[in-house]
């Protein structure tokens, strides 16, 4: 088997629409956590008295000089405790995206061989035409799930034990399309799992398993995630346009084909604006930090309260945050250009197999070019303020 037909199997260029929100989940995570500084006071034995973090979470504390102040130690100097390897990270991220990807699509098509046999336009597939066995469709599944659950384990605890939950939602999938027309927004909620499980890797190494019970993913990776969610509905809805005689005639509950056309265009704009106003409420273009200071005899270090995801800076004089001044435009940008390959290219798309391959490349495009533009507003206001993610 080449590596070729094996990539045009999973459809790697698939990879594109959930690689941006993976990315922009991981950034957040780090940005916002692992960046915040922890305070030690050390009593003149250099031995921490006091501070922000659990003590089982520092592999090494320097000795720093410290002076005697009102009965407290006060730190001439400070430093970063967190045990945090942002790229090893990132790249264990990236790995474990890749392989939860291709698991994904590699059980669609195994689970789904005898649909995709039926409709004319995926009959010509490698399962489908035998030109793939099961065996080896099954070894290649195993070889993602492998770089899957290796890359958590590598990651953190947290992450390992949560794998499981991507898989099953895999598993599920394909077979809630036999069931429901509601399989467009389980699907969309496979891919929502990107960007929270890239925050969780990051988090986990910090906060365990309080990065779920503490609910640190509220308010921003929560509206995040469900706006992935509806835009990958969104996208899915009108992917299945192409396949909509085939799927009454087979009877596959997609929602094109359960409600007509004219109500896909409904639900598309319904969707489209769904997913804009869960990134508003992420709150990445505005943020709330608060700086605690005590009397005389001791201090605080900076807390973050009811933050939103930004980045904090901690420089021993206070505390600031970038806004994501573009990520409200961007959003609005993107659903607009969304909103017109919905609904006015849409209409015209049925006309002829010409104009359906033109709109479902155009579809394409816009949609994963969505995640992209937004990944890029982070990063260009990030330029602007000096700070690199």
């Amino acid at each position: 088997m080449k590596t070729k037909e094996i990539l045009e199997f999973i459809k790697i260029e698939h990879t594109l629409f959930s690689l941006p929100f993976i990315l922009i989940g991981a950034v957040l995570a780090e940005s916002t956590f692992s960046t915040q500084i922890d305070w030690w006071w050390f009593d003149g034995h250099c031995q921490p008295i006091y501070g922000s973090s659990d003590e089982t979470t520092i592999e090494k504390i320097a000795c720093f000089q410290s002076v005697m102040i009102d009965d407290w130690y006060e730190p001439l100097f400070f430093v970063n405790v967190l045990n945090i390897d942002p790229v090893l990270d990132l790249i264990l991220i990236m790995t474990a995206a890749i392989g939860a990807r291709g698991l994904a699509m590699t059980l669609n098509r195994i689970i789904d061989k005898e649909i995709d046999a039926a409709n004319p336009r995926t009959a010509s597939r490698l399962l489908p035409s035998g030109r793939m066995s099961d065996k080896t469709a099954w070894l290649i599944a195993g070889t993602f799930l492998s770089m899957l659950v290796i890359s958590a384990a590598m990651l953190n605890e947290v992450a390992l034990y949560m794998s499981w939950l991507p898989v099953a939602a895999f598993v599920i999938y394909p077979y809630m399309k036999r069931i429901s027309w509601l399989c467009h927004f389980w699907l969309g909620l496979c891919l929502a799992l990107g960007p929270a499980g890239a925050w969780l890797a990051f988090t986990g190494d910090i906060y365990g398993w309080q990065a779920i019970t503490g609910f640190y993913w509220y308010p921003t990776i929560f509206w995040i995630s469900l706006g992935v969610l509806f835009w990958i509905t969104a996208f899915d809805i009108n992917y299945a346009r192409m396949d909509v005689e085939n799927d009454i005639e087979n009877g596959i509950h997609s929602f094109p084909a359960k409600f007509g056309l004219e109500a896909t265009e409904k639900m598309s704009v319904i969707l489209c604006i769904c997913w804009v106003l869960c990134f508003i409420f992420s709150g990445l273009s505005g943020f709330s930090l608060q700086w605690y200071t005590g009397g005389g005899t001791s201090y605080e270090a900076g807390k973050v309260l009811g933050s939103y995801a930004g980045f904090l800076v901690t420089n021993g004089g206070g505390t600031g945050a970038i806004r994501y001044i573009l990520w409200l435009p961007a959003s609005l940008i993107m659903m607009a250009a969304n909103l017109w390959v919905m609904t006015s290219k849409a209409r015209t798309s049925h006309q002829s197999k010409e104009k359906m391959r033109d709109f479902q490349d155009l579809l394409f495009k816009v949609s994963m070019a969505t995640g992209w533009v937004l990944l890029l507003s982070m990063n260009i206001v990030q330029v602007w303020s000096g700070y690199w993610a």
